[in-house]
């Protein structure tokens, strides 16, 4: 069905936006590690709060959607068949 084939571009599409989101957040955490020292030294535990709850909140939302489109994508490939035999019955009868 060509239904499916945009279903998984569109997913190919989150799959992407969640390495692009996965990649800042590993690079901040990445950050924040290697100047602990320094982010404790300076009190600036807050704002590097807020920016990694940030990335995480888009990282979050673009899972959701992801999920939801795979959940959609799941029920179509299984509601396929049986509106298949039903349609095949009814057009029989």
């Amino acid at each position: 069905l060509p239904l499916n084939a945009i279903l998984i571009k569109r997913l190919s599409n989150y799959q992407k936006q969640m390495m692009v989101n996965k990649d800042k957040r590993l690079k901040m955490m990445s950050e924040i590690l290697s100047g602990i020292r320094i982010i404790k030294f300076f009190a600036w535990e807050e704002s590097y709060i807020a920016a990694t709850n940030e990335i995480r909140r888009v990282e979050v939302e673009t899972l959701k959607g992801s999920s939801y489109l795979r959940a959609t994508t799941m029920f179509s490939w299984m509601v396929t068949p049986v509106f298949v035999a039903l349609f095949t019955f009814l057009s029989y009868t």
